[in-house]
């Protein structure tokens, strides 16, 4: 047996004739919204969460402990100059951080990617996140998988199977 628990044989089968025409648009509609769309919930920047990233570096812990011992033995100065070292560190960090995530999230909402479903009977292109269970998906050469789902076999064309290593 394989690491999935099932042969190969069992992984890769025709379909019975009706699934190859693939679901109406109206099917698809339908279960699209008892499933939802085909895509992960991205996380989204939020402030605090980046806030305590910078606020846990063991460099900031190591300054601040600096700026303690400096205060209690009387060296106000130095313990201002630490003070606002760190306050500077995390801020400027902060920003940066922010900023970075923010760009990273406009670049996947405006990110796309399309995959030949068949609708109807016939072969169309649609944006993946339309995909639904039950969609027929036409893999070809360099296509990204969008989703998932039993692989099938089609004269002339077999399906390489490939095992995660764990």
């Amino acid at each position: 047996m394989n690491p999935v628990g099932r042969e190969p044989r069992e992984l890769v089968h025709e379909p019975p004739e009706p699934e190859r025409l693939g679901l109406t648009d109206a099917q698809a509609a339908s279960i699209r919204r008892s499933a939802g769309p085909n895509a992960i919930r991205g996380h989204r920047t939020r402030p605090l969460t980046v806030l305590g990233r910078q606020l846990r570096s063991p460099l900031l812990a190591l300054l601040t402990a600096a700026a303690v011992v400096s205060f209690l033995v009387a060296e106000r100065t130095d313990t201002v100059v630490i003070a606002v070292i760190v306050t500077m560190s995390v801020g400027l960090g902060f920003v940066n951080e922010y900023r970075a995530e923010r760009a990273v999230n406009a670049l996947h909402d405006r990110l796309r990617h399309r995959a030949l479903v068949r609708r109807d009977g016939h072969l169309v292109s649609r944006d993946v996140a339309d995909l639904v269970p039950g969609d027929v998906v036409e893999l070809r050469p360099g296509a990204v998988i969008p989703a998932d789902g039993p692989a099938h076999d089609r004269p002339g064309a077999p399906v390489r199977r490939v095992r995660a290593e764990r």
